[in-house]
């Protein structure tokens, strides 16, 4: 055999022994980020598109257990209760947040939800004012205020200061009372 060939010979399998040995450590490296937790972020974000995709689909099961959260801005209080799985069965989180909840938790079998309300607490009475005075406000079942008896909850008691008159514009759990002897009690302290 000639030197040319010997040459051409060896000079291949040492380019093919390195192209190996390089593919194989590059293949090895590829292998061990992905086993470890370390993608790349092309392949996370396609990961991430697939698992987004899919817990919008979720939807809540029947015997789902449901927890609805509402906070009430101004009485600065938040309500938890357990709803019934019927009123929510088959939404997905998308419907739930389009509905104007903001989603704590989401799983077939365990929702957490959570609204914002500006408003007080049901069935309560609140200092507020009627015609820049001070009058007495009955919330129903939802929050809302309303004068129960005209002649009796709105007074002839001007707010004192501009900045009390903010307070009561605006809400705060100081002017939320059980009763509606409370609500007096404290409706005494702006007449003295």
């Amino acid at each position: 055999m000639s030197n040319k060939k010997v040459i051409l010979i060896v000079s291949s399998v040492i380019f093919l022994a390195c192209a190996f040995i390089i593919s194989f450590n590059w293949g090895m490296n590829k292998f061990d980020k992905s086993k470890n937790g370390k993608i790349n972020s092309a392949d996370q974000a396609g990961v991430d598109n697939v698992t987004s995709v899919l817990k919008a689909q979720e939807t809540i099961s029947p015997n789902a257990k449901v927890t609805l959260k509402i906070q009430y801005v101004k009485a600065a209080k938040t309500d938890e209760k357990e709803m019934k799985a019927s009123e929510f069965t088959g939404k997905t989180k998308k419907e739930l947040e389009d509905s104007g909840y903001t989603i704590e938790n989401f799983t077939q079998s365990e929702v957490v939800l959570s609204r914002k309300i500006d408003s007080y607490e049901p069935n309560k009475y609140v200092l507020g004012v009627k015609n820049d005075c001070l009058a007495i406000y009955k919330t129903d079942n939802e929050g809302n205020m309303y004068i129960e008896d005209e002649s009796t909850d709105i007074t002839d008691i001007e707010v004192p200061t501009k900045s009390d008159y903010d307070l009561l514009e605006k809400g705060s759990k100081y002017l939320q009372f059980d009763s509606k002897e409370e609500a007096e009690e404290k409706l005494g302290e702006y007449s003295s």
